[in-house]
């Protein structure tokens, strides 16, 4: 009667253990996805809601300063297909996003392409495609004092959602949320640019 009393209390016991050593892993488990999703993305600077960004969010259309330049990043954007057999991005969809930029300053000046990087809805940088194209910020010149200019950037179309422009200077930070959609109205970048000299010459 006695052993199976011992007996019965060392399998409550193993239990026991087994049972806290499992709420243990489950623990270590939990604060390890809570550090990576959380704490992990704030620290990449790469989240949409980044807090070293505060609260200087602005959309397509409205017109912000960054570094002595004010910018206005233009609200319609257009889907391409770039076309270039030489390039590995060749077929790859691409967003052509206006931007406005004018020049504060009281030197001649222009903004720094390493200052800002876009990100596609799941929060990854895209490559810009900027060099295909003439009309693109990467070809830009250096602008006069209180002069503007009309650019574009370009870049690879990840899919539909919220993409985010980040400006970084290492002393101001701002950002521009937006949507893109893809609604199968592809066009080609000639086609682009005959619709706006039409639209020009009228």
């Amino acid at each position: 009667m006695n052993v199976s009393n011992s007996n019965s209390k060392k399998n409550n016991l193993m239990i026991f253990l087994v049972i806290i050593i499992s709420l243990a892993v489950i623990a270590q488990t939990s604060l390890t996805v809570w550090y990576f999703f959380f704490k992990g993305n704030n620290d990449t600077n790469t989240t949409m809601k980044d807090n070293t960004i505060d609260d200087n969010y602005f959309g397509l259309g409205e017109k912000f300063t960054f570094d002595d330049l004010e910018i206005t990043v233009g609200n319609r954007y257009s889907l391409i297909r770039l076309d270039n057999i030489y390039s590995s991005y060749n077929n790859k969809l691409v967003v052509r996003l206006p931007i406005t930029i004018k020049n504060n300053k009281q030197g001649n000046y222009m903004l720094n392409i390493y200052d800002y990087k876009i990100l596609g809805p799941l929060n990854t940088e895209l490559d810009e495609v900027a060099g295909y194209f003439n009309e693109s910020l990467f070809y830009a010149d250096e602008l006069e004092p209180d002069k503007s200019y009309l650019k574009y950037l370009y870049f690879l179309y990840d899919s539909n959602g919220n993409y985010t422009i980040q400006f970084n200077n290492g002393y101001e930070k701002k950002a521009i949320l937006f949507n893109v959609e893809n609604k199968g109205d592809i066009k080609s970048y000639e086609e682009i640019k005959k619709k706006e000299h039409r639209s020009i010459t009228l």
